[in-house]
């Protein structure tokens, strides 16, 4: 895998102090945006602090962080969120304690917006109203929910127009407990990344922020688009990080791919790319060879399926009742009630399938509410539809079988 870097800062049109900060390594595959907070001294001091101290602890730990974000396993993927939870509180209450033997910096805080690149992954931690932008297949994806108090009033849908819109609800170094937003993401070749501070995000529209970005990423993309704020008469520090990404092999399927899938199903319609994200993040994924059984008749159903690849028999007994291909699921009741399965599902060739459990897609509605909010609302959806299919079966007397794949 090949990783690259550009990046830039300006002071902008006001600030004669730049209260950004950056921290850059290719090599690592690391990178952080820092927005300080509490005026230019404070400012400058809490963003240096939180790259310093939050780059430093990911070296020290690196052995340990880089095999879980590299993992499969959803429980590896929960203890990578704990471990940082706990590193960048580490980092914050620091920053907290610099206050407390010097009463002068009260008030110093800062946003921070960090992208670790490992392998064919990229974890994404965020504090803050920085953000992380994922250039894919020519569309442009925010990747991060700024934590201010007009983006929690729009979540709860009243107007984003309200008092002290722009103050942050959370910083590094703001409160004892931070809280901090995680999101997991599979790596396709040729995906860009922009890393940056609010000096550029409240200036530019995204179709700007993608047009900067070309297929061969360069320093001039970024002296463009600090260059394109300026002109907007920019009066916040700005600053920016590109990332380019280029994996050594193509894969048969995408990460573009599997978003596409399932956005598709009737699940999870209406959600937001980042959304689609946590859903694949959430997700274990599978291969089997032809004649592996997928699931068995009898066994405890805890798993929802959907195939990516490849092609699968549903057979109860010797009889054969469907074919399923990729884009098809099958299994979904079973992450509701746990019952026992009801049919076979066999591989036919080399099949390539999303495992979603039930232990993990009650975690994450736990974990993210809104996102569960609309997941249950879609699944009420179908499984009504499929109830007054039903009554109409029973209404007109049509005693054709047909097997329902909610049985599985």
């Amino acid at each position: 895998m090949k990783v690259c870097s550009f990046f830039g800062t300006n002071p902008g049109h006001k600030k004669s102090e730049n209260e950004d900060s950056l921290f850059v390594d290719d090599q690592l595959g690391l990178y952080i945006v820092a927005d300080g907070m509490g005026g230019p001294i404070k400012g400058a001091l809490a963003g240096q602090k939180t790259c310093e101290l939050v780059s430093k602890k990911i070296i020290e730990r690196i052995d340990f962080f880089r095999p879980l974000i590299t993992s499969q396993d959803p429980h590896k993927k929960d203890l990578l969120k704990e471990a940082f939870d706990e590193l960048i509180n580490e980092a914050s209450n620091e920053i907290r304690s610099l206050v407390k033997t010097d009463p002068s910096l009260k008030g110093m805080a800062s946003t921070m917006t960090l992208l670790w690149i490992c392998q064919n992954k990229a974890y994404l931690a965020h504090v803050g109203d920085s953000r992380c932008y994922l250039k894919r297949a020519n569309q442009l994806h925010q990747l991060t929910l700024d934590h201010t108090y007009g983006q929690l009033a729009q979540s709860k849908g009243i107007s984003k127009d309200v008092p002290k819109a722009q103050a942050l609800t959370q910083a590094i170094g703001f409160s004892k407990r931070v809280l901090i937003d995680h999101l997991l993401i599979e790596l396709d070749s040729s995906d860009k990344f922009i890393l940056c501070t609010d000096g550029l995000s409240d200036h530019l529209a995204d179709e700007k922020l993608m047009n900067s970005l070309d297929n061969n990423l360069k320093q001039d993309n970024i002296d463009t688009l600090i260059q394109l704020a300026l002109n907007e008469n920019a009066r916040d520090n700005i600053s920016a990080i590109a990332i380019s990404i280029e994996l050594n092999k193509e894969s048969n399927i995408t990460s573009e791919d599997k978003t596409r899938f399932l956005k598709n199903l009737p699940f999870f319609e209406k959600l937001t790319y980042k959304e689609i994200t946590k859903i694949i993040e959430t997700s274990k994924q599978s291969v089997f060879e032809s004649g592996d059984y997928i699931i068995s008749e009898g066994d405890m159903g805890r798993s929802f399926y959907i195939i990516l690849k490849g092609s699968a028999e549903i057979k109860k007994g010797d009889l054969s009742l469907s074919n399923l291909k990729a884009g098809d699921y099958f299994g979904e009741m079973s992450v509701i009630d746990g019952q026992k399965r009801s049919a076979d599902v066999i591989a036919l060739d080399k099949t390539l399938v999303i495992e979603i459990t039930h232990q993990q897609f009650f975690k994450l509605i736990q974990s993210n509410p809104q996102l569960g909010a609309k997941i249950l609302w879609n699944f009420n959806k179908r499984f009504s539809m499929i109830i007054r299919n039903l009554n109409q079966k029973i209404n007109s007397n049509d005693d054709t079988e047909e097997f329902n794949f909610l049985d599985i």
